[in-house]
Parts: structure tokens; C-alpha cells; sequence
């Protein structure tokens, strides 16, 4: 599965969208301010998507981007990233 993080600048995730590994072409636009970011998804993503849905606004809540990979980031706990400005 492919995992895309769309975060600000401080690295804050506002939305998750994930994929199967064959998608080929993908293109994400995002407004202004904001960026996209293709991360490793958790070992222990649930297959189901009412599952997924709940996984993943606990994992927005609880991870930031850490972009400073060049060309794919990883996420780290909230703890261990500074503070976004743009969310509490």
C-alpha cells in the first residue's frame, strides 16, 4: 500500500490518502501553503476500511512529517517533532 501525508510547513499531516502499490501516475494537488508527501505507511494499517478510517485520523493526531529525507519523509510521534504553528 502507498501512503501520501498532505502537511504544512511545520510538518502538521491534514490529510492521508492511501492507495494500492500498482498506482502509477498519481497526482495530488494541494492549496496553497501546503505540500504532499509520500511516507511509509504503519506495519499495522487495518485491511478494512472502517478500520482504516479510525487508524488513520489517530495516526494524523499523533504524527508529523519529518521532511527532512529528500525524497521520501517518515513520520515521527508528535512528541518528538517541534510544534506546527498552525495547529494547536
Amino acid at each position: 500500500m502507498r501512503m501520501f501525508a498532505v502537511h504544512d510547513s511545520g510538518g502538521t499531516i491534514l490529510q492521508v490518502i492511501t492507495g494500492p502499490d500498482n498506482v502509477q501516475g498519481l497526482t495530488l494537488e494541494t492549496p496553497a501553503g501546503l505540500y504532499y508527501t509520500e511516507v511509509d505507511p504503519p506495519e499495522q494499517l487495518p485491511d478494512d476500511e472502517d478500520g482504516l478510517d479510525e487508524f488513520v485520523s489517530r495516526f494524523m493526531a499523533s504524527h508529523r512529517v519529518d521532511s527532512a529525507s529528500p525524497r521520501k519523509a517518515s513520520v515521527v510521534a508528535v512528541s518528538d517533532a517541534p510544534a506546527s504553528p498552525f495547529r494547536p
